[in-house]
């Protein structure tokens, strides 16, 4: 082999290395001839490199070789590329991409399979997919919200003159509770109206462990004695440019929906630090961009959610509570301040490990 020709196979296997997804090639027997460093590193245990197993049941599920149906195999029988999804519960969703390579008489001699992780376009979607409904939520609600406030005013108003003319007790009592519906009715316009303003409100800086801690006395009464709180932060902490009052209705909503999971006691965790994500850092959120950022995460011991459950929370008027006690808006109207602000709301949750809410946003440049 000549220069040329040598510095040119330095080259392929430089890009060959470089690639970041897990790529792999395999012949006829399904044994690994090559593995880039992405594939060695992340993906690959030693014990299956060594024995050569190469599909992806086999170093994922442990299966080795007894896939069904081997994708691999199914390229070599008919020499055309395969495509497919994979979800592992540590790895997430994958693209599985298995490539036919051919020898000088066309036939296929061995095949590139190679694993692209395709979580953060599909938390894109799923964002893009919730804005698309609370947009149209937004729209509905600020139809109606106006006109409905009207009616509930005349409801109201009617309520507090039987109230003041009424002796009897009885009478007065079931005022009351049309009164009282009333109020919870214009309390659930105003929250519709929240999610159609679209508006950041009045923006400030402001110190969200002193947030927190003008709230610490409130959140202690609605936990109650059974509910231990714990708030942990850092002792220097970014600044950030945000409506007090939405931030504190976004941390109600999530103590609220805690407290519910945890009926019969339990521990909520406030923790606020400081985050700054690299433009390549991985554990940077889909959707969010690369800088500095306030972390404010809730965590309650509660049961926790399936995936069903998680999938649907941020739906507006989605609730697992009992008929009567949940209007479903809590969480939309936490998702959409958030969005409001620039900033990014997750979830972490599973059957038998409570749940975190995790709220970034943007920190105020320091001067």
């Amino acid at each position: 082999m000549n220069k040329s020709a040598m510095e040119i196979s330095q080259i392929y296997q430089s890009i060959f290395h470089l690639i970041p997804d897990c790529l792999i090639v395999v012949d006829k027997d399904l044994r690994i001839v090559l593995c880039n460093w992405a594939g060695a590193c992340d993906h690959i245990p030693e014990e299956l490199r060594r024995e050569g197993l190469c599909c992806y049941d086999a170093f994922y599920a442990g299966q080795g070789t007894s896939c069904n149906p081997c994708h691999v195999q199914e390229v070599f029988r008919t020499g055309r590329p395969i495509t497919v999804e994979k979800h592992h519960p540590k790895a997430g969703p994958l693209e599985i991409r298995c490539f036919p390579l051919f020898n000088e008489e066309g036939k296929v001699a061995f095949v590139a399979e190679q694993m692209v992780d395709i979580s953060r376009p599909k938390k894109l979607e799923e964002q893009l997919l919730q804005s698309q409904k609370m947009e149209v939520v937004a729209r509905m609600g600020s139809g109606l919200a106006h006109d409905f406030n009207n009616l509930l005013l005349i409801v109201q108003g009617y309520s507090e003159l039987l109230l003041n003319r009424l002796e009897n007790e009885d009478l007065r009592q079931w005022v009351e509770n049309i009164y009282t519906a009333g109020k919870r009715a214009t309390t659930l316009t105003e929250q519709l109206l929240a999610l159609s303003r679209g508006q950041k409100g009045h923006l400030e800086e402001l110190d969200l462990r002193a947030v927190v801690a003008g709230l610490e006395k409130l959140i202690q009464q609605l936990l109650g004695r059974h509910i231990a709180l714990s708030i942990d932060s850092d002792p220097v902490l970014g600044a950030v440019r945000a409506d007090r009052s939405q931030i504190e209705q976004v941390i109600t909503n999530l103590v609220f929906n805690a407290k519910d999971v945890m009926a019969e006691g339990g521990r909520l965790t406030i923790k606020i630090h400081n985050v700054n994500f690299a433009n390549t850092d991985p554990s940077c959120p889909a959707g969010l961009e690369p800088g500095p950022y306030v972390l404010l995460a809730v965590s309650d011991t509660g049961s926790g959610m399936n995936a069903i459950t998680l999938s649907h929370i941020f739906e507006p008027f989605f609730t697992t509570k009992e008929l009567g006690k949940g209007t479903g808006l809590g969480l939309p109207i936490a998702y959409t301040i958030v969005q409001n602000h620039s900033g990014h709301i997750d979830v972490f949750s599973a059957p038998g490990e409570g749940t975190t809410f995790s709220i970034y946003l943007p920190q105020m440049p320091t001067p």
